[in-house]
């Protein structure tokens, strides 16, 4: 297991029954993917890419639905909006202010999550963006 992902509050993306070749091809299964909420930062990994952002970062959190056209997997939207998914279904949309850095280009200021317990999560990102 991945140690970035111990650290606090563990929540899974939502998975199908069996992972398809190309996301275990990028280690994009439950075993090396997932988020942690701790007590400074949301921390995304899924397979080989991962996004740290800090609360401060994060100006809001909600539950939305699965776009038009989106696909499972790790891709970039455009207009800084990342989406995350390994499953379809309703979503968790992170919005930041200022725009954060990604490990990947370009910047971010929109990321979208299918977790798992997507109400919980939200919950939990409110309770520290909060503070």
């Amino acid at each position: 297991m991945d140690d970035v992902l111990d650290r606090g509050e563990r929540f899974e993306f939502r998975a199908l029954p069996r992972v398809p070749w190309r996301l275990r091809l990028r280690r994009m299964t439950p075993a090396h993917s997932g988020v942690t909420v701790d007590t400074d930062a949301v921390r995304v990994r899924a397979g080989t890419w991962w996004m740290t952002i800090r609360f401060d970062e994060i100006a809001g959190a909600r539950v939305t639905e699965w776009p038009h056209g989106a696909r499972i997997g790790v891709h970039y939207l455009g207009r800084g909006r990342w989406m995350v998914a390994s499953a379809a279904g309703e979503l968790v949309t992170l919005n930041f202010d200022p725009a954060v850095m990604p490990t990947t280009f370009p910047r971010t200021s929109q990321l979208d999550l299918g977790l798992t317990d997507p109400q919980r999560f939200v919950s939990s990102v409110r309770s520290h963006i909060s503070r």
